[in-house]
């Protein structure tokens, strides 16, 4: 006799990281996607203790907090990186 347990199929999510170190040499670790366009964060650049995103240069800290938009003065509250 089957049972539901011999039938359980298990699957996994998996989610690509930007990884880099900050200037203090901690490894830091974000989903590998801008919010805006979700393009892979891992192609852009390191500024300073963020990463900056290729496409349009939006920048996230070690959290995935947005830290820098350019051409805009203020961050709306919720803009993280991909989570």
């Amino acid at each position: 006799m089957t049972t539901w347990q011999d039938k359980l199929e298990i699957s996994e999510v998996v989610h690509q990281w930007a990884l880099w170190r900050d200037s203090g040499g901690r490894i830091r670790a974000v989903e590998d996607r801008c919010p805006h366009r979700l393009y892979p964060l891992s192609t852009g650049e390191i500024r300073g203790d963020d990463i900056e995103c290729g496409y349009h240069g939006l920048r996230f800290d070690g959290t995935g907090r947005c830290t820098h938009i350019p051409a805009q003065k203020t961050i709306p509250f919720a803009t993280m990186a991909c989570e």
